[in-house]
């Protein structure tokens, strides 16, 4: 991973190890207006070779600073002007499945968009379930799938419809 930070124009490699993300080499200053990668090995040992093999690669932004938008949607009600139910105020939480630990939280405005900010140690893309609930009742769920590159990823937009009430 390469996180770099747009406004003090800090970069900094990470590689996993042991499930973690670890610092590799010494952060680097680095003025981009324009998204560019490249990755180098460097081996200063003799008769030494060094193979590097990459698959499967994505680029996404960063967690800290693009939550997910949840929308939530309600059937409008018999005059179609207004939604059938009250879609602001509800309490939005993304779960990674598996795990169970919370990956954000967020309310719904108005609108019915809640903006859950991701933890940032967590290696995307997962697989999470999306909750949505008022006071302690939940209202619905939806599940978000993992395989190979999908799955839930910073800055994603996600629709979870509200069923009608029985």
């Amino acid at each position: 991973m390469i996180v770099h930070e747009g406004t003090t124009h800090g970069t900094q490699g990470y590689l996993i190890e042991d499930g973690a993300w670890k610092p590799v080499g010494p952060p680097h200053t680095i003025k981009m207006n324009h998204s560019h990668l490249e990755l180098k090995v460097d081996v200063s040992v003799p008769e030494v070779s060094v193979e590097a093999d990459f698959d499967d690669v994505r680029l996404y932004p960063s967690a800290a600073r693009h939550p997910v938008t949840i929308v939530v949607d309600s059937p409008l009600n018999q005059k179609r002007t207004r939604p059938a139910y009250p879609i602001d105020g509800l309490k939005v939480r993304l779960i990674e499945t598996g795990s169970k630990r919370v990956l954000g939280e967020g309310v719904t405005d108005e609108g019915g968009q809640a903006q859950v900010t991701l933890r940032s140690e967590v290696i995307y893309p997962v697989s999470a379930e999306i909750e949505v609930g008022r006071d302690a009742q939940l209202l619905a769920t939806s599940a978000i799938p993992q395989e190979g590159a999908q799955g839930l990823y910073p800055g994603d937009v996600w629709v979870i419809p509200l069923s009608p009430r029985r």
